[in-house]
């Protein structure tokens, strides 16, 4: 086996899956040394066929090639990976409880994670199934362990039921020195702040944070208006900005989750409202839903979260703005699933029904004015927009009809290439 040129003992091993190379493992020691590393290196926990194996990023965006997805084998369903997955975090709060040397050394070794989390994985004893809570900390604290984590993906679930949630507290460990950021669902505000942190060495970043659908019973009465427009300067302390935001329905079947707002790592000056620092950042995806079309179904909106979200955002962008070359904008209009089932709505006709694009109004304006100064995203070279109408004319061109094709043609006027893509859905249960 000594004798097997590296290269060819490379290839075969990255055909395998993680229990097949676990098995290689114990043959013998030189095959031991070569792969125990390749099991830890890169931990991936998903159903098969999710993403290539840590190589996306390397691809253009944002299609990643379909030669790459090589495991179309192994994990059978989306369960059993959450089972993994499952297995796998709560092993490491094991670890941190009994062996915390022993957790140090094997997240150390962590260079890349994709994973579907929920918040309420807890170890459970084996006579009883009852959670072990003596001494286990939340799966969110375990990422500061993961000190040489490069590329991180993380989709936050909601808890299986609202009383297992927990508070998560505030994340004082060193920053983590990653280069690509994935970050989607529900991640709490303190953990998506702390990951932030990493801004200094960031080249990727992609975002579409979540938050609870706000209640009925106990929500703010300004979210709840059935027309009001943003102040001047509200989800902004520094800029006067007017969005102008979708207004929301007297009655209600459903509520949409809220994008995340208040995210970005604080600043300790008061002056500045984050101190978000992205000087290496090339790619820069930024997701939120938004609130659907619709004649028969109504929903409810949170119009104050949106505001927010948008201001985030700015802040994001300004941070960004002399290095990003690659943008990526992307709407989710919202629908339950009642809604889908009810009325037998598709993805396409879902995506389609914006009369004149009010649904995209808001975000379009606010990234427009960023780049009417001369100065400001300098470096974008290509912006992608999704899940928004733009319209055409006779000769294929973008149209003035909508916010989104005038975002277009001034894109074109600056040199920046621009592409429409048809994008998702965002499907909740109410």
């Amino acid at each position: 086996l000594e004798s097997l040129p590296r290269e060819l003992l490379d290839d075969i091993t990255s055909y395998l899956q993680p229990h097949q190379l676990a098995q290689l493992s114990f043959t013998c020691k030189y095959l031991s040394q070569h792969v125990e590393p390749l099991l830890w290196e890169s931990v991936e926990l998903h159903k098969p066929g999710y993403h290539a194996l840590s190589v996306e990023p390397n691809s253009a965006p944002p299609i990643r090639p379909a030669s790459y997805y090589r495991w179309i084998y192994g994990w059978t369903s989306f369960l059993r990976a959450s089972h993994r997955a499952e297995a796998f975090f709560t092993m490491l709060q094991r670890l941190h409880r009994d062996d915390p040397e022993q957790l140090q050394r094997l997240a150390s070794r962590v260079k890349s994670l994709c994973a579907v989390i929920k918040p309420d994985w807890q170890p459970r004893t084996a006579d009883s199934n009852e959670a072990v809570r003596n001494g286990i900390i939340q799966f969110w604290q375990l990422l500061p362990f993961f000190i040489n984590l490069e590329k991180l993906e993380l989709h936050g679930d909601l808890a299986s039921k609202p009383e297992h949630e927990q508070p998560t507290p505030e994340i004082t460990a060193p920053p983590l020195s990653l280069q690509v950021a994935k970050l989607f669902g529900y991640i709490p505000c303190t953990v998506s702040a702390w990951l932030l942190k990493s801004g200094n060495t960031l080249e990727w970043l992609e975002l579409g944070l979540l938050d609870r659908p706000f209640d009925l019973v106990d929500s703010d009465e300004e979210d709840l208006l059935r027309s009001r427009d943003i102040g001047e300067g509200e989800g902004s302390q520094n800029e006067r900005e007017a969005y102008e935001i979708d207004h929301n329905d007297e009655y209600f079947y459903s509520t949409i989750p809220r994008p995340l707002v208040n995210f970005l790592p604080s600043s300790p000056n008061l002056e500045f409202r984050s101190e978000l620092t992205l000087p290496r950042l090339k790619h820069l995806h930024l997701c939120q839903p938004c609130k659907g079309s619709y004649d028969t179904h109504v929903v409810s909106w949170s119009i104050t979260n949106q505001a927010k979200c948008l201001s985030d955002w700015r802040d994001i962008l300004l941070a960004c703005g002399n290095t990003v070359e690659v943008l990526v904008l992307e709407q989710r209009p919202s629908i339950d699933l009642w809604g889908v089932e009810e009325h037998h709505l598709d993805e396409a006709e879902v995506l389609e029904d914006d009369q004149n694009g009010k649904r995209h109004r808001a975000l379009i304006k606010m990234v427009q004015r960023l780049l009417v100064p001369e100065d400001a995203l300098k470096g974008v070279k290509r912006v992608y927009l999704y899940g928004m109408v733009v319209g055409q004319d006779e000769l294929g061109n973008p149209t003035d009809r909508y916010p989104s094709g005038r975002f277009m043609r001034l894109l074109e006027s600056r040199g920046i290439k621009c592409e429409a893509r048809q994008g998702h859905w965002f499907v909740y249960d109410e």
